[in-house]
């Protein structure tokens, strides 16, 4: 939704008129979910996608001609090839979904103004709705700090809410090379990067410019410097084991979402024994991803880190669906 709003802005610039085309609603196999979205213009897409395939084609063909008729919609599509089926567009997906139309004027300063917050929103990390009417331009942001953020959608009589992301925290011990590499996936995937190293020329922006912050604090003070919750992923990669148990202490029992630790299996059961005398119990210790990253074979410091940011998005994407902000893919695309 960021890129949307961003996009949004500068075609209002030019006082384009625009239709922004999202998923309010699936059902079974989908190639998107609810929150999926696309900004079209005059001319076609712009940027975003509902799934591709047939469905975005014909909401595409749509848009552009609400654009001319001046006019919002709501359209219900069947993915199924069955043309018994009503609303049937010959997909074999199988699912459903329910797509918005919201008409957006060229010289909509409402919506000009509630892009520009909503894309400040989404920068910042703060909780925060954007408000769609199924008719006319009143589109406007509600801030609200409890929102859980992976673009939910609240349907009402005359709209909807759009719950804007919001970035989980990775906070990465060791900033050597895997860590190099690991900070811009994340930050690419939508988390926001923090680098903690005692040293100076392993913890500074210059190394890490895809970085929310670096700090550069011994290993011992982190209690210090950072408080974790349930939203922070922590990696944990320093250049010492004994630097590794120190982290590993200081955050096994904060409630982060992941906690995960490079390192071989003897060096694990090595630190797991200093923990335990440390007071750490077995149930703790089993949830700490070690060795960390799923099983693809890596072995180069690129490799490695694509393999540890695929695991920590997969357990992001399991933690959203627990809290009912997202959902299983079933559709063979995912």
């Amino acid at each position: 939704m960021k890129t949307i709003l961003s996009q949004s802005l500068y075609e209002l610039e030019k006082k384009n008129s625009l239709c922004i085309v999202t998923i309010i609603g699936n059902a079974d196999s989908s190639p998107r979910k609810a929150g999926s979205c696309m900004l079209v213009g005059e001319r076609g897409r712009i940027t975003g996608t509902i799934g591709g395939g047939r469905v975005e084609l014909l909401a595409e063909e749509r848009a552009i001609r609400l654009i001319s008729e001046e006019r919002s919609e709501v359209v219900d599509y069947a993915l199924k090839t069955d043309s018994s089926v009503p609303g049937s567009i010959g997909m074999a997906c199988g699912g459903d979904v329910t797509v918005a139309f919201t008409y957006i004027p060229g010289t909509s300063e409402a919506f000009a103004a509630a892009a520009a917050e909503g894309k400040r929103a989404c920068e910042e990390g703060e909780g925060a709705y954007v408000f769609f009417p199924l008719t006319g331009d009143a589109v406007k942001i509600v801030s609200d700090a409890s929102v859980p953020g992976n673009g939910e959608i609240i349907r009402t009589e005359d709209g909807f809410y759009y719950c804007l992301p919001r970035k989980e925290r990775a906070i990465i011990f060791g900033g050597g090379h895997i860590s190099a590499a690991l900070c811009p996936i994340l930050a690419s995937v939508g988390f926001s990067p923090v680098i903690y190293d005692c040293r100076e020329e392993y913890s500074n922006p210059a190394r890490f410019p895809t970085a929310s912050e670096t700090i550069c604090r011994p290993y011992e003070e982190i209690e210090k410097h950072l408080s974790f919750g349930e939203n922070d992923y922590i990696v944990i990669m320093t250049n010492g084991h004994s630097y590794d148990y120190e982290c590993e202490k200081a955050v096994l029992n904060t409630g982060a979402a992941y906690i995960g630790v490079i390192g071989s299996k003897k060096k694990t059961a090595a630190i797991n024994a200093k923990l335990r005398e440390a007071g750490a119990d077995e149930e703790t210790l089993a949830s700490v991803h070690t060795p960390i990253g799923l099983s693809i074979k890596a072995v180069t410091p690129e490799e490695i880190a694509v393999s540890v940011a695929a695991e920590m998005i997969l357990v992001r994407a399991e933690k959203r669906e627990g809290l009912g902000i997202g959902e299983a893919h079933h559709c063979p695309m995912h």
